[in-house]
């Protein structure tokens, strides 16, 4: 397995996707979805990939929730208009 991929998601448009790093992210997959692992892998690639969708998903929930609440107090509004719209987009809202 690879260290490190680009992401499916489109970027923000003002650059190229960020890399994603793999390791960390099966680690992750398998604390969150023990129940999807069957010998230390996951029972499926299709189970990998629907966790690690759902996983994305609550983090770009969790990043709105953060940021709405600071209301990115430093930012104009057309940025974080564009950053908010970005997030929604990943959080499937």
């Amino acid at each position: 397995m690879p260290d490190e991929c680009r992401t499916s998601h489109e970027g923000s448009g003002s650059g190229p996707a960020p890399r994603v790093n793999l390791i960390a992210g099966f680690f992750e997959f398998a604390e969150k979805y023990p129940a999807l692992m069957k010998n230390g892998k996951p029972r499926s690639w299709a189970h990998y990939c629907y966790g690690m969708a759902e996983l994305t998903k609550r983090t770009a929930q969790e990043k709105l929730r953060t940021v709405e609440c600071l209301s990115i107090m430093n930012a104009k509004p057309e940025q974080y208009a564009e950053w908010r719209n970005h997030h929604h987009r990943i959080a499937g809202y």
